[in-house]
């Protein structure tokens, strides 16, 4: 019965594969390949739903600031080892960085990786911001398209590590790791099965800036938001640089609300394992001038255990604009609910415009490495 099993499953992984246009990257240039991530991005065709456009990239870190235009549509990266720690894309800006014309590149302007492309798929990658902590505002990777889905990658930085903007996205099994708002933006985004690690002190998990039109802001489903200390290398030196020796306990929030005064952040964690930074109170209102955080956010948890699972987490101290989920209104946030169809979640207008979409289908549409 086993052996059918695993048949099955072989035929429907391979009904599930399609046709797809390949390039490679390798720094060695072997075999004709790439020797630059973003050579072999701007050679890529534009990809359909049936015949993707697959950038397979060799073990290595590629210091590179990389961009995929709204025009590449369809387009993959995956790293050629199971190891995301393997496959490192890296660069170092941060907001004080200058753009040379006078001013700073900002936040935004940070970003190591910027995505817009649509239908955009990775798998087995480190996307990452080098530059060292409490400097500055520093985006490992940037999202700004419909319809991305992530597989066992790793985002590594430190303040405004993950910055998802616009459209959809869908994480899983990833690492997503800093300190301060490291995961932020107004993207309707799914985090399954990902560990979300504090490395200071003291932060802020996410800084969600949700519109007031979308149904649905950042959701982590079964995470582990973990604490600890990290050490990177610095690509221009060779160094080892680190955030801290340790992270406090009840000192780290689930998230505050990023322009609060003309949006309405959107953040739900169901049947998290949460490690003893997490602080009590769970979440903040910014800043003083939020006299009335429970109309301007949307903060709700349910199932919460403490970090090896083995125990429900107290959340008595817990905000009081703050919302505990029932079981029933838990159930509700399936990756098919939050994707679409567009009428799930009632009249909200933008949620209305978006056509449903497949995650895990498009995920498994593409070959792992």
């Amino acid at each position: 019965m086993k052996s059918t099993l695993l048949l099955a499953l072989g035929f429907f992984a391979a009904a599930c594969a399609q046709a797809a246009t390949n390039l490679y990257v390798n720094p060695t240039g072997a075999s004709g390949a790439y020797t630059t991530v973003q050579a072999a991005i701007n050679a890529a065709p534009a990809g359909t739903a049936s015949n993707r456009t697959i950038i397979y990239i060799a073990p290595g870190t590629y210091k590179e600031k990389l961009t995929v235009s709204s025009a590449r549509k369809f387009l993959c990266f995956i790293g050629q080892t199971t190891d995301a720690t393997k496959v490192i894309l890296t660069y170092n800006q941060n907001a004080t960085t200058s753009n040379g014309a006078g001013g700073t590149v900002g936040t935004t302007g940070s970003a190591s990786t910027t995505l817009s492309g649509p239908d955009f798929i990775a798998k087995n990658i480190t996307f990452q911001n080098s530059s060292h902590d409490n400097i500055a505002q520093a985006v490992a990777l940037k999202t700004n398209g419909d319809r991305m889905a992530f597989s066992n990658c790793r985002f590594f930085g430190f303040q405004d590590t993950l910055y998802v903007t616009n459209g959809r996205q869908y994480f899983t099994g990833c690492n997503i790791t800093g300190d301060t708002d490291f995961i932020f933006g107004n993207a309707t985004a799914l985090f399954n099965s990902c560990t979300v690690n504090e490395s200071s002190t003291s932060g802020y998990c996410t800084a969600a800036n949700t519109a007031t039109t979308t149904a649905i802001g950042l959701v982590f489903k079964y995470c582990a938001l973990t604490k600890g200390p990290v050490t990177a290398v610095d690509p221009d030196t060779g160094t080892k640089y680190s955030s801290i020796t340790s992270v406090s306990t009840n000192a780290t929030y689930l998230g505050r609300p990023w322009q609060y005064s003309t949006t309405k952040p959107s953040v739900t964690y169901i049947s998290c394992k949460m490690d003893t930074h997490i602080i009590a109170a769970g979440w903040s209102p910014w800043d003083s001038g939020n006299t009335n955080p429970g109309s301007t956010t949307r903060y709700s948890e349910y199932g919460s255990t403490n970090i090896s699972g083995s125990a429900t987490l107290s959340v008595s101290g817990r905000v009081s604009w703050s919302h505990q989920l029932t079981a029933a209104q838990a159930a509700k946030y399936t990756a098919a609910n939050i994707f679409g169809p567009a009428s799930y979640w009632g009249s909200y207008s933008d949620f209305g415009t978006y056509v449903a979409w497949d995650p895990v289908a498009a995920l498994a549409s593409v070959p792992a490495q």
